[in-house]
């Protein structure tokens, strides 16, 4: 057929393009034209001489729906470029028209876009609804929650589960058991079969096999083996040191610390063997016995010369004990992770089985319950969606007969953004690939940063392992072997100098544990220029902005400003160069936090940034007056919602017109100062306002009660005019956008009416993120201000990659459960110190902190790759920049940290905290450096350097400039006015009449009201732990004995139920000796016992949540008299010891374990607790009143009877 006079390819793209002997995986980089390259190959699929494949036997999935329409438009566009080259006569026209009709057929969509065809396909092989629809987060959320909640209620049922919620705190609150129960849940529907790797999880920590034959001691041996041996590297260099310095004639450095580097070393490599021989506790030993062999070599000496210039022994001397101290700071850090013995993991295990097999329990429940409300309202998320079509796909060991059946419909599968993939995508993509010869992935390792959306890396990554290197068939040679990886390695969108930068900066610090990627020694991962690169050679500078607040956008700000007054030259597209435009320059941040700052930054230099998006949509300056509208609707007595509305375009009142408003009206709801005074003839212009708003308003609210949420949002819109409000603010395009993305989402979410709406709204405002649609990226005129996930597939002349200094969030990492893919479930104990990491818990919570390491390496990339013309890398700093020539032996404390530090992180003996440190790392071996050398004691030498200029790179120390605003105002001096001062000093000395409710918390445990305002009481610090307990700890451990008890074995035998206990777990074994066992005794022949014997129920640990007036909590009589005594109540919540229930009245008590209080004592401390719970569990149990409380004093063998007055 005929063929288009197509652009240059490169031999790799134009093996892409054509090549059809197998599946292949195509490695684009970042520039490379793998979209280009898609275009041209399904394009050539379709047109091919022999055998073409039509239209509609392509299946290609892109990452987003834009991308493919953009993709179809791609094709169309070349279809039909194809077609007018096509002779008139050419029996292949009809056959090219035929595919260009077909093309609005073919499946070029997303997975869920797919998805979603095959299920309404086969919903009945499903038992789903055939009118099903897919619901976004916030059309679930209320599904969720009262699942969530249903769930809960169950769990907490069993003693499991109650046990592992107490790790949490559950007293406080359940959010962390939920939050828990959700994060597993979300992570497990990643996976192909979850359940049964659910399954294999707790199995994993119920398998009693020695701690050598299990995986995570391999895994954890191996981590150990990995970080002495970077130890073991720092000696050997140390080593290497005194060998040279003994050839420059310091035989003394060589004579002291030679031998106890030999010695060091051989007790590390023992330490290693030990490790590599899985003898675990052997390990542990020699390990902590690696102290004693750096005895002799702390006590060596050479000459007492204090001149650390280079050719003195002293100079020798700092060297080796610096890479010698390196060294013993990596052994010190492994000994401080932790690792247990033998024993202490299989006492850990047994602790831990349970608890992790009730959180699997707990999420499998929940995983029924909201796929039942799901199915029931006939609502599925897009899990659902990939899960239902592998379960038609997939049969557990293979493809299904449909399967092969709808993969015989296509001929072709190629897969764009392959690296934002995970395993359940995969294995969907394998069923519909046959044999996995029509297979085409492109993607590229480097730029995988959605592992916030469960995207795996790690996939691509193993593809990369898996398929062989493409070979070019040549006659003679043998055949290409596949399926076979292919890679682009052509950057075609950065200039020279940029791509060496880029280059220098990833081949310094991306590593396949930094990364995922050798990006330095692997062929194709580097940036390669074109075959025809332009002249212009482009740049990169590395800023280094000295601000006590750590602050850029200033500096970001004026160097904009000053580049734009210069006609700073960026290329014209066709060869030359032209002057930049505002719309040349592009702002990425790694999140929104401070984007307003450079906003305002830019607005005070004169110029307007654009933002296409917020990741918040109901934080967007459009959205929430609409927001507030509704809160208003609901309920009008809310004074911050309404104060909003006033104050926004709707109304339009301003600060001074409101303080008018409610000076006239002082008392009361704001929403009363807004009511008409009919009395009153003339009016101020915000008395207009008010009441024309109360006018509609009214109207409203009357609508609100008979019509449904999306009339009354139509209303809303054709009553206030707000779409054109909005269309009038600044960014008028975007904010109107944002007004219909919400209200799609308020329609989603109002088919329970107004109330239920504003309920679901504030929950997803608590939660943040609700994320609104994305504009065009760029506007003419505009600095684009964008996170760098934004940014991704764009491009810029000039790119700014702002506060690089910003530490990573690491706070998924410090939860009590962790999850991960291939090592399963991490869970913390609690110990007599708190908790602590189990062997398990390390070893997850490393994997997903260098994955998460990973992620960050890989968005920096995406950062800096999207320069094409000058990448500017700002890092703030609160150091004064360094002088241009440092004076020898000048240091700053502040610099040394900051350039020590990177040294390090460019070692590989030190993890980064910041994208900022990677950056710096590198610049560390480029000749500008020196001036940060000069402040180590380091030299780059030690960090095997050699400090090159082999690459491009300008670093620059500079003060961040005095920020500028937009208008500069006129001070004017006046004489006090004494009126308006009266008035202002009593305005300022107004009280909200409502205070004292604001300080009401919506639900609170017994203990924190009655204990509030007692002294902390610290534990007992590590360095004065003894082997026996105190008299409170003991009686800790005997409350927690009766807890779990069997009292009718315990009064038979005691000694039985504490073995019975521990066993199980319920115990520790060296708490079992500390039971005060005479105190037991007393208490089981006492009279308490008898009554528990004659109770019809006698509930333990008896949870409860109650509503209670909250004037009876008030703390002064002040709060009190500003309290409704009916309206006003307070949830509280608490955990009482021991609830007796008999026929016809409830008594309570509670164990007391205090040593040193005499009754009288307790009393004091406690009545007020025991009569919370007689009020809240009084009202749980009714009617059977409460009718006696009392204390059980294990120290006084005895009953404190509570009296009940008060209640």
């Amino acid at each position: 057929m005929g063929q288009l006079t197509s652009p240059r390819w490169t031999p790799a793209q134009e093996t892409a393009i054509t090549d059809r002997g197998g599946a292949l995986l195509l490695s684009a980089a970042a520039g490379s034209g793998k979209t280009a390259v898609l275009t041209e190959r399904a394009v050539g699929l379709m047109c091919q001489e022999n055998d073409p494949v039509p239209a509609e036997q392509l299946l290609i999935v892109t990452f987003t729906n834009a991308a493919a329409a953009e993709l179809r438009a791609r094709l169309a566009k070349k279809l039909n470029a194809r077609l007018a080259q096509t002779p008139a006569g050419s029996p292949q026209l009809h056959w090219m028209r035929r595919q260009q009709m077909m093309l609005g057929r073919a499946d070029i969509c997303t997975i869920d876009a797919f998805c979603i065809k095959l299920l309404r396909q086969q919903f009945r092989a499903l038992d789903i609804p055939p009118d099903f629809t897919t619901g976004d987060e916030g059309g679930l959320l209320t599904l969720r929650e009262q699942a969530m909640a249903d769930t809960l209620e169950a769990a907490y049922r069993q003693e499991n589960f109650c046990r592992f919620a107490d790790l949490l705190g559950r007293s406080r609150s359940d959010q962390e058991a939920a939050e828990a129960i959700g994060r597993m849940y979300d992570f497990l529907r990643t996976l192909p079969d979850y359940p049964a790797q659910l399954e294999a999880y707790c199995a994993a920590w119920e398998n009693d096999a020695p701690l050598e034959q299990t995986e995570v001691c391999r895994a954890q041996a191996r981590w150990a083996v990995r970080e002495l041996r970077q130890a073991d590297e720092s000696l050997a260099y140390a080593q290497t040191l005194c060998t040279q310095a003994q050839q420059e004639g310091f035989d003394a450095v060589q004579k002291a610390y030679g031998p106890p580097l030999t010695q060091e070393r051989g007790a590390l490599a023992n330490v290693m063997a030990l490790f590599d021989a899985l003898r675990w506790d052997e390990a542990l030993a020699a390990l902590d016995g690696w102290k004693k062999a750096r005895v002799s070599f702390a006590r060596a000496k050479t000459p007492e010369e204090k001149n650390a210039e280079p050719g003195t022994a002293f100079y020798w001397k700092k060297r080796v004990v610096t890479a010698r101290d390196d060294a013993a700071q990596m052994v010190k850090d492994l000994q401080g992770s932790g690792l247990p013995t033998r024993q202490e993991y299989e006492e850990d295990r047994q602790a831990a089985a349970p608890l992790v097999r009730a959180l699997a329990d707990a999420v499998t429940e929940f995983d029924r319950r909201f796929w039942e409300a799901r199915r029931e309202h006939k609502l599925l998320d897009f899990a659902d969606l990939e899960h239902l079509a592998l379960k038609l796909l997939w049969d557990g060991n293979g493809p299904t007969p449909l399967a092969a059946q709808i993969a015989g419909g296509y001929r072709a599968v190629m897969v764009d953004e392959y690296q934002d993939t995970n395993r359940l995508q995969d294995t969907l993509y394998r069923c519909l690939a046959g044999d996995g010869s029509k297979l085409f992935l492109v993607g590229d390792l480097k730029q995988s940063i959605y592992r916030f959306r469960q995207a795996d890396p790690t996939v691509f990554q193993e593809k990369k392992q898996e398929y062989a290197l493409y070979r070019n068939p040549t006659p003679g040679a043998p055949a290409p072997a596949y399926p076979a990886q292919l890679a682009l390695d052509n950057n075609f969108r950065s200039a020279k100098d940029v791509i060496a930068a880029i280059n220098g900066i990833f081949g310094a610090v991306m590593t396949p544990t930094a990364g995922g990627v050798d990006y330095a020694n692997t062929p194709g991962e580097a940036l390669a220029l074109p075959p025809q690169p332009e002249a212009y050679p482009g740049g990169c500078e590395l800023c280094l902005v000295s601000s006590p607040e750590k602050e850029d956008a200033g500096y970001i700000a004026r160097r904009i400003r000053e580049m734009l007054d210069k006609g700073f030259p960026v290329r014209d597209g066709a060869g030359g160069t032209r002057p930049c435009r505002p719309e040349d320059f592009a702002i990425l941040l790694r999140s929104w936090t401070n984007a307003d700052n450079y906003l305002q930054a830019l607005e005070g230099e004169g110029l307007q940034g654009y933002s296409a998006a917020r990741e918040d949509l109901l934080d967007s300056p459009a959205v929430r007056p609409l927001l507030s509208l509704l809160h208003v609707l609901d309920n009008p007595a809310q004074d911050v919602a309404l104060a909003s509305v006033l104050l926004s375009p709707l109304v339009g009142l301003t600060m001074g017109e409101l303080t008018e408003l409610r000076a006239a009206r002082p008392r009361g709801t704001l929403y009363q100062a807004v009511l008409p005074r009919p009395e009153q003839s003339e009016k101020s212009r915000g008395e207009e306002k008010a009441e024309g708003f109360y006018v509609s308003l009214s109207h409203l609210r009357n609508l609100a009660r008979t019509l449904p949420v999306d009339r009354l949002l139509d209303e809303i819109l054709a009553h206030t005019g707000y779409l054109a409000l909005a269309g009038a603010m600044p960014g008028g395009e975007v904010r109107r956008r944002e007004v219909l993305d919400f209200l799609n989402l308020a329609c989603g979410l109002g088919d329970q009416g107004l109330a239920a709406l504003v309920r679901s709204l504030d929950a997803l405002a608590k939660r943040g993120q609700v994320n609104s649609a994305k504009g065009d990226p760029v506007r003419p005129g505009c600095v684009s201000v964008m996170t760098i996930h934004g940014s991704k597939g764009l491009e810029f002349p000039v790119v700014f990659c702002a506060r690089l200094s910003k530490q990573f969030n690491t706070q998924d990492l410090n939860h009590a459960v962790l999850f991960h893919p291939k090592s399963g479930v991490g869970l913390k104990l609690r110990g007599p110190g708190g908790t602590y990491a189990t062997l398990a818990y390390e070893q997850v919570r490393r994997a997903a902190r260098e994955e998460g390491l990973g992620e960050e390496m890989r968005v920096l990339y995406v950062a800096l790759t999207r320069a094409k013309d000058r990448l500017i890398l700002t890092l703030p700093v609160t150091e004064e920049p360094l002088p241009a020539a440092t004076e020898p032996n000048a240091k700053s404390k502040g610099w040394e940290k900051l350039a020590d530090n990177a040294v390090h992180v460019r070692m590989g003996n030190r993890l980064p905290l910041s994208p900022g440190e990677w950056v710096l790392a590198a610049a560390m071996g480029h000749k500008s450096s020196e001036r940060l050398w000069s402040q180590v004691d380091l030299c780059p030498a030690d960090a095997g350097l050699t400090l090159t200029d082999a690459w491009p790179l300008e670093l620059r120390m500079e003060k961040a400039p005095p920020a500028r605003t937009a208008e500069v105002r006129q001070e004017i001096e006046a004489a006090a006015d004494p009126e308006l001062f009266r008035q202002l000093a009593e305005g300022f000395a107004w009280r909200y009449p409502h205070e004292a409710r604001t300080r009401l918390a919506a639900k609170v445990s017994v203990t924190g009201l009655v204990h509030r305002d007692e002294e902390v009481q610290m534990e007992r610090p590590a360095f004065l732990q003894k082997d026996s307990m105190t008299g409170a700890e003991k009686g800790t451990v005997t409350h927690a004995f009766l807890q779990h008890a069997d009292l009718e074995l315990a009064v038979r035998d005691l000694e039985a139920e504490a073995r019975r206990q521990e066993q199980l777990g319920l115990i520790a074994r060296e708490n079992v000796e500390n039971l005060d066992r005479p105190a037991l005794e007393r208490f089981f022949e006492g009279e308490l016992f008898r009554r528990i014997g004659q109770a019809e129920q006698a509930l333990r640990e008896y949870a409860f949540i109650s509503a209670v007036p909250a004037a009876a909590l008030a703390e002064t009589d002040e709060e009190k008299a500003g309290l409704d005594p009916q309206a006003d109540t307070v949830l509280i919540q608490g955990v009482a010891d021991l609830v007796l229930v008999f026929d016809d009245h409830v008594e309570i008590v509670d164990y007391k374990t205090d040593h040193s209080k005499t009754a009288d004592e307790l009393m004091r401390a406690y009545a007020a607790q025991l009569r919370l719970y007689a009020r809240a569990i009084g009202r749980r149990l009714a009617p059977k009143p409460v009718t006696r409380c009392t204390l059980y004093s294990f120290a006084l063998g005895r009953e404190v009877d509570v009296p009940l007055r008060g209640m």
